[in-house]
Formats: C-alpha cells, sequence, structure tokens
C-alpha cells in the first residue's frame, strides 16, 4: 500500500499532465493506494493481491479463465495492455502514466458546448470508467447505490492532500521576521474536486507601531 504522498510524487512525476489532485482522488477510489489491486468485472476477489508476485499470478489465473479485470492503481483494463507483460503494468508509474493518456483522451472526447470544465471532468471520469459519458454516474447497488462520480466526488471532498516540498528545501526563517500568514482557497459549488481555487488578498500582519520620542521612557541617570 502506497502513501497519499508517494502517489501525490508519482502523479507529479509520471503523469504531470492531469492535475495531481485529480489522479490522486481517482487512484484512491479505484484502488485505495494499493499498486497490486485487481478489480474483476462481475465478481469480488475473496484477497487483494499484497505483493506484485501474487498479483501476477492472479492474473494469469484470470486470463485462463477469461475474465474481464483492471489492475494497478489506476486500474488500467485488461484490454489496454499486453496480459503476458502484466508486471510491467503493475509498475505504479506505468501505470500513472497510463492513467492519464486515458483520462485525457476521454476528456477530449466528452461534454457538450455548454459544460463548465468541471462538468467535463466529471463525464471524463465517467468515460474513465466505464468507457462512455453515462455509465459512471448510475446508482450501483454493490457500491451501496452510489455512483463511480459520487464516489469519486465523496473522495474529493473528504481527503485532504498536504503541499508537498522538495527534500531539503525547508529554509530556516529570519528569527526577526513574524509568520506570514497563507492564503485560504475558497471554492466554487461546481468545482467539487477543488482544481480551481480563488484566493482572497491575505491581510498584512499586525505591527506595532513605533513609538516616537516623546513616547520613548526615558533612563533615570540621576545618581
Amino acid at each position: 500500500m502506497l502513501t497519499a504522498s508517494a502517489v501525490m510524487t508519482l502523479a507529479l512525476q509520471c503523469a504531470p499532465a492531469v492535475h495531481p489532485q485529480t489522479t490522486i482522488t481517482i487512484v484512491k477510489t479505484e484502488s485505495g493506494f494499493n499498486p497490486w489491486a485487481i478489480g474483476v468485472v462481475g465478481k469480488v476477489l475473496p484477497q487483494q493481491p499484497q505483493t506484485l508476485e501474487e498479483a501476477v499470478v492472479k492474473v494469469k489465473e484470470l486470463v485462463a479463465e477469461g475474465a474481464n479485470f483492471s489492475i494497478g492503481l489506476g486500474q488500467i483494463n485488461r484490454y489496454n495492455f499486453d496480459v503476458n507483460k502484466s508486471e510491467l503494468v503493475f509498475d505504479p508509474c506505468t501505470n500513472l502514466r497510463m492513467a492519464a493518456a486515458n483520462l485525457e483522451a476521454c476528456y477530449e472526447r466528452v461534454g457538450s458546448k455548454g459544460d463548465t470544465p468541471q462538468e467535463k471532468t466529471l463525464k471524463a471520469i465517467s468515460c474513465y470508467y466505464s468507457g462512455n459519458e453515462t455509465t459512471g454516474f448510475r446508482a450501483e447497488p454493490q457500491f451501496g447505490g452510489t455512483s463511480h462520480v459520487q464516489r469519486i466526488v465523496a473522495n474529493a471532498e473528504s481527503y485532504k492532500v498536504g503541499p508537498i516540498t522538495a527534500e531539503g528545501s525547508n529554509p530556516a526563517q529570519p528569527l526577526a521576521q513574524p509568520p506570514v500568514p497563507q492564503p485560504i482557497p475558497t471554492y466554487e459549488s461546481w468545482d467539487v474536486l477543488r482544481q480551481y481555487p480563488r484566493y482572497a488578498p491575505v491581510p498584512a500582519p499586525d505591527r506595532k507601531p513605533v513609538p516616537t520620542p516623546e513616547e520613548v521612557p526615558q533612563e533615570n541617570n540621576d545618581v
């Protein structure tokens, strides 16, 4: 199981064309950050693979059964790769790169002229999940009556990812400087994936006024 920070770093490195928050939300929903996850159409595996070796063995079994399945962080469908080389697609970076390519392809072909960017993104997510822009919005009894898009939105709302900085890039602040307040983003009601933050002006930090000479207490030098 990978951490959210690890997946975010991989998203930035391996799938830079897609907003990392979108990538990490899809991965959270599709695989729960398990790089060896396998989803089988029409059934649930009794136990998910915990190692690459287990995952490759399970893929071979599913191929022999003629099953339709998807693998890895982004759940790449078997018909999008060579099932005899599944170990390559289980590689987290390769998997995210393929996932991003699939999502971009969906984004290009879905939506209508009047769609907002967010509406088009959600239709692309439906396409990524099901191959079309409508099935992902349908309620699924096996998931408590929620749709795939609803689960994506829920994860976007409830799962927060902290900022990432490069290793060792934490310069010390001068001691004489007060901490600078950071702007807090707000979002439009339609921006469920938090892709378009809006920032209000940051108020200047409170500073004590410099006293005038008359206000400075004088030392008593009388002997």
